[in-house]
């Protein structure tokens, strides 16, 4: 880098806020440094100094799970026992201030990310605590891109992020802030995941006035949901897109599928942690990735609003994680998500 292309590179020019777009309106971020997207050292050892690390032994998530109810459950919160072991390994150095471009009209997602670099800052961090360079995330459901970009960050470029946006004019978004930031370890299948292949019609989101994408469906877009609801989050006017869905197993090339490494993934040979947050799909894509768990045994970090909010009635998604011999708790700074690891302590674990 030139010495020019350093000096404005490591500058310290105040955010800036850039409206344009030509089919609908945007936001251009850039100059962006506080909050931090990537988890602060100082964070980082506050987590663990309040759960100090051992050996590969059973987490205290999977010694909980051993000792639960035989109906299925949510443990307690993780946050003790959430960390990475390696902090001392990242230097403090000068960095890049990020930038975003987001949908001008999003009152959720985009607007937090505006503000503040993420939708939930502490649920980042969180979930970068259990990565390091070198770890391999899926991210299911990277809507604009929000946990996306932490990953690739955190995992480096030895490691690798594959995000999975079905809807087109979101992934667009997706791949904007990857490139706005200078990645190179993401991954961007123009496919959505579910229990196996399939291809269906679904309306695209409403970006052209104000609404909250992230709250979209990929199927029963009209189901449970007031008519306001409807024409808020989908675009009427426009013609619907079609959507072709498949499994992880099918993606990463553990069931044989015709036509996936047109994909142009890279070769996978283990997972620290699968993401996702779909709106309601958490059991479609759990039931098309059984052999990616089977394999390697992925951290599993996923919403489960179904559960919250029938105070703990609704266990099925809990029921399937119980089937694979995974055990979940609640995690910390996101009140509808859970994690979930092997309660054998085999595999990726939280310590």
């Amino acid at each position: 880098m030139t010495m020019c292309g350093s000096l404005i590179w490591e500058g310290e020019q105040d955010r800036d806020l850039t409206v344009v777009g030509q089919h609908w309106p945007t936001f251009v971020v850039t100059h962006f440094r506080e909050p931090p997207i990537l988890l602060p050292q100082d964070v980082e050892r506050e987590m663990l100094a309040s759960a100090p690390r051992a050996p590969r032994t059973p987490s205290p998530l999977a010694a909980a799970a051993l000792a639960a109810a035989e109906r299925p459950g949510v443990t307690s919160q993780l946050h003790g026992t959430i960390g990475s072991q390696n902090w001392e390994d990242r230097k403090n150095k000068a960095r890049a201030p990020h930038a975003f471009l987001l949908p001008f009209y999003d009152t959720n997602i985009g607007h937090w990310m505006k503000q503040h670099g993420s939708m939930n800052p502490l649920q980042s961090y969180e979930m970068q605590s259990l990565l390091q360079p070198g770890d391999t995330v899926i991210d299911v459901g990277a809507n604009l891109g929000c946990y996306t970009v932490p990953f690739a960050e955190r995992v480096g470029m030895a490691g690798k992020v594959i995000s999975f946006e079905p809807f087109r004019w979101l992934r667009q978004v997706v791949a904007a802030n990857v490139a706005l930031n200078g990645l190179s370890n993401v991954w961007l299948p123009p496919v959505g995941l579910s229990t196996s292949r399939g291809s269906f019609e679904a309306r695209p989101p409403q970006l052209k006035f104000f609404s909250s994408p992230g709250g979209m469906k990929l199927q029963q877009q009209q189901q449970d949901a007031k008519p306001e609801e409807v024409m808020q989050l989908y675009d009427w006017d426009s013609a619907p897109e079609r959507i072709t869905v498949l499994s992880l197993d099918e993606v990463l090339g553990l069931v044989p599928s015709p036509g996936v490494e047109l994909l142009g993934l890279p070769q996978v040979d283990d997972v620290r942690l699968i993401k996702i947050d779909v709106e309601g799909m958490e059991k479609e894509v759990l039931a098309g990735a059984r052999r990616v768990v089977q394999a390697f045994k992925p951290i599993v970090w996923t919403e489960n609003v179904a559960y919250f909010s029938s105070n703990g009635q609704d266990v099925s998604f809990l029921q399937i994680m119980d089937e694979m011999e995974y055990a979940c708790a609640q995690a910390q700074n996101a009140p509808n998500d859970i994690i979930c690891t092997d309660r054998h302590g085999r595999g990726h674990q939280i310590v």
